[in-house]
C-alpha cells in the first residue's frame, strides 16, 4: 500500500507533523498508509478532525476533514507567531493541538480510558488509548458534534482564534449534522480502531521477539559448535601446540555474530597465529591466556567493519563470555601439554 497522501486529502499549510515524530513506534509498526485507512473508518462518518498520537505526544497521523476544523487549526497555528513547528507545538498557543493532545489524548493515556470533552473550538473531542502488550502506547481521537450556532458562542470563538465572525458562521452552517446513532457508531469504530492498532503492534513486536529468539538460538548453536570443534581439535592424537593455537584461531570467526567480517589472532610467547584475513581495527576484544597463574599470551578478535546500528558496542556479552571460555580452555590445555612434555623428558632420562 502506498504511503503517499491522496491528492484530495487536505494538507495544512504548516506541513506534515508526522515528520517530527521521534518515537515512531506506532508510525513505523503500523505504517502511514494503514493508519490513514484505519482513521478513515470513523472520520468518514463524522467529517471533522482526528489524530493518532504516540505515547510522547508525537503525531503518527492527523487529518482535518471539515472546513470548521481546518479553519480553526490553521488560525490557532498562526497564533504561535513562528515558522518552527516544534516551537509552535511547545508554545502553548496552538489551541487545537493543546485541546487534542493535552486535554483529550494525553488524559486517555494517563487514565487508560476514553475521554470525552468540549474543545475550545466549540465541538467535542473523544479520545481513546491505544493499548499494546498491556501498556498505553498512544491515543487516537476525533472531533464530533455540530459547531455552535449561538452568536455569543461564535463571537467568543472568533475572538479566541482571531477569525472573522461571518466566516465562522458560514462554516458552522455548512457542517451537516450527524444523528446520535451515527455519533455513537463513530465512537464505537474509534474504540475498535484503537484496539486494531494495538493488536497490529503486538503482532509486530511478537514477530520481532521471535526473530530475536531465533537469532539468539542460532548464536548459541554457533557457540556450542565452537566449543565442540575446540574439544575435537585438542583431542587429536599427537597434535602440537602450534597446531592447536592455529586451529583455534581458524575456528573462532565462524562462531561470532558476523563471521564474514571477523578475524582473529593469538599471540603466545612472542609467536603469532592469525586468520588469513587478519587486520587490526578499532573494533577489538581481547582475553589473556593464563598458564599456571601467569599471562603468557592473549586471544584477539577484530571486526573488520561496522555491521550494525548499535555498533558502539559491537561485541555481544555472549561473545565476551565465549572468548573467556576459549582462553581458559587453551590455558588448561597448554598446562596439560607442558606436564606431558615434562613427564616424557623424565621417562627418557630414566
Amino acid at each position: 500500500m502506498s504511503d503517499q497522501v491522496p491528492q484530495n486529502e487536505y494538507c495544512p499549510g504548516y506541513g506534515d507533523l508526522t515528520k517530527l515524530n521521534t518515537c515512531r513506534l506506532i508510525l513505523d509498526m503500523v505504517g502511514e498508509a494503514t493508519l490513514r485507512e484505519i482513521a478513515k473508518n470513523h472520520l468518514d462518518l463524522m467529517e471533522t478532525s482526528g489524530a493518532i498520537y504516540e505515547a510522547n505526544g508525537d503525531y503518527a497521523h492527523g487529518i482535518f476533514s471539515s472546513g470548521w476544523c481546518q479553519c480553526l487549526d490553521s488560525a490557532s497555528r498562526k497564533l504561535c507567531n513562528t515558522d518552527d513547528n516544534i516551537m509552535a507545538l511547545n508554545s502553548g498557543k496552538w489551541i487545537c493541538h493543546g485541546c487534542c493532545w493535552n486535554e483529550a489524548s494525553l488524559e486517555s493515556i494517563k487514565t487508560r480510558a476514553p475521554v470525552d470533552i468540549e474543545c475550545k473550538g466549540g465541538i467535542r473531542l473523544y479520545a481513546v488509548p491505544i493499548i499494546a502488550d498491556g501498556k498505553a502506547i498512544g491515543s487516537m481521537n476525533m472531533g464530533y458534534g455540530d459547531p455552535p450556532s449561538d452568536p455569543e458562542k461564535l463571537l467568543e470563538i472568533s475572538k479566541r482564534y482571531r477569525v472573522d465572525f461571518d466566516k465562522l458562521s458560514r462554516l458552522a452552517n455548512e457542517y451537516i449534522s450527524r444523528s446520535p446513532q451515527i455519533i455513537g457508531a463513530a465512537k464505537s469504530q474509534l474504540i475498535t480502531s484503537a484496539k486494531l492498532i494495538g493488536q497490529i503492534i503486538e503482532l509486530r513486536l511478537l514477530g520481532k521477539s521471535l526473530e530475536k529468539t531465533t537469532h539468539d538460538l542460532g548464536e548459541r548453536v554457533k557457540e556450542l559448535n565452537c566449543l565442540y570443534a575446540l574439544s575435537k581439535l585438542i583431542g587429536k592424537k599427537n597434535i602440537t601446540l602450534d597446531e592447536i593455537l592455529q586451529g583455534t584461531v581458524d575456528i573462532i570467526p565462524r562462531s561470532w555474530q558476523y563471521p564474514e567480517f571477523t578475524c582473529a589472532r593469538i599471540i603466545f610467547k612472542h609467536r603469532e597465529y592469525k586468520t588469513a584475513n587478519f587486520k587490526k581495527t578499532t573494533w577489538k576484544q581481547s582475553q589473556d591466556i593464563i598458564v599456571h597463574g601467569e599471562s603468557l599470551g592473549k586471544i584477539e578478535v577484530f571486526y573488520l567493519e561496522e555491521h550494525a546500528e548499535n555498533f558502539e558496542v559491537p561485541f555481544l556479552k555472549e561473545e565476551w563470555d565465549l572468548i573467556d571460555v576459549i582462553a581458559k580452555h587453551l590455558g588448561r590445555d597448554i598446562e596439560r601439554k607442558q606436564s606431558e612434555n615434562e613427564l616424557k623428558n623424565i621417562n627418557e632420562q630414566l
